[in-house]
């Protein structure tokens, strides 16, 4: 697994993001607000001009604090949990098109 998972992050292409943040950018963890805040001011956008598309409830949570636009897409471990914060629940992004938020 941990093989996969490294060639799967290996695949991405980071240089083609204009911002790349991890739990270490931050003070407070998710579902505090400050990750998302952090990756807002280093993008130079406002809350209402961003989208996030999460699969955790922490996560749509952190956004959500945030004032970004949520989209909760939950995965087999995490289709349990509590997505009432997110502004849009998808089972897939498959098909899923921007101009239909």
């Amino acid at each position: 697994m941990l093989q996969k998972t490294i060639a799967s992050a290996q695949a991405l292409r980071f240089d083609e993001f204009s911002a790349v943040l991890t739990r270490d950018d931050c003070q407070q963890p998710k579902p505090a607000a400050e990750i998302y805040l952090i990756a807002l001011e280093k993008l130079g956008v406002q809350a209402d001009e961003a989208l996030a598309i999460e699969d955790s409830a922490a996560s749509v949570a952190a956004a959500t604090a945030a004032g970004i636009f949520t989209i909760a897409t939950p995965g087999a471990f995490t289709s349990g949990l509590d997505f009432s914060a997110a502004d849009k629940k998808l089972d897939s992004l498959t098909g899923f098109r921007l101009n239909e938020v």
